[in-house]
């Protein structure tokens, strides 16, 4: 069994004769990179994701940002398949629907990309993706500390982990007045996927392991 984390691998081995850790891995050259990290306008901080995960990563973090945007004037751009409930009535968030195009072009989109996630087994087994989306295309992000996220961020020179709202709030707030931050960020990120969690650095471990499994009888 393939496991995109080791989380996932110590669980599954219990029903498994075999577990095998390959990161999830993202396509480095699918993504339009972002290269000027002025802001036009206000800060747009934006989640990337599957309907079927935002009530229960994004929501919860709702309240911390509604109480930063009383401080900080900011954009909340909601990129998914559905437009979720929750979101209908704030006036300061976003939504674009998710299509190839649109994610490609994420950095166009968003200043800063959100991870939130909540302390629990099945949050702490998720694999980052969101995280390698964004650092793929060049963008900083923000990321609580829970499961593979640990892994991928490096705080304070890949991005920033937040566990509290007071974590939150502090990054938010950096990352809006420093443009060499987010800069550094940025390219520090893009270049932590495509040396770690590229599908061109995993295929070789991938065509290895298919190769291996066709070759064992029955």
């Amino acid at each position: 069994m393939v496991c995109g984390n080791k989380i996932l691998a110590d669980e599954l081995s219990k029903f498994s004769r075999r577990c095998v850790v390959i990161p999830t891995a993202v396509d480095t050259e699918l993504y339009r990179v972002r290269t000027n990290y002025q802001l036009k306008g206000a800060l747009r901080l934006g989640w990337l994701g599957s309907s079927m995960s935002i009530e229960q990563t994004l929501f919860p973090l709702m309240n911390a940002l509604a109480e930063i945007r009383h401080q900080l004037p900011f954009e909340l751009v909601v990129i998914s398949d559905e437009l979720p409930q929750f979101l209908q009535d704030i006036g300061w968030a976003r939504f674009l629907k998710w299509s190839p195009a649109v994610e490609k072009a994420i950095a166009d989109h968003m200043d800063v990309g959100l991870m939130p996630l909540q302390d629990n087994p099945y949050q702490r087994a998720k694999c980052g993706a969101k995280l390698l989306q964004y650092m793929a295309a060049g963008l900083p992000v923000i990321a609580a500390p829970v499961g593979t996220n640990r892994e991928i961020v490096a705080d304070g020179s890949t991005g920033f982990l937040a566990a509290s709202p007071d974590d939150w709030r502090r990054a938010v707030h950096r990352l809006a007045k420093q443009e060499n931050l987010r800069a550094a960020f940025g390219h520090a990120g893009r270049g932590l996927v495509v040396q770690n969690y590229s599908v061109a650095c995993w295929a070789e471990k991938w065509v290895a392991l298919l190769n291996e499994i066709t070759r064992q009888p029955g």
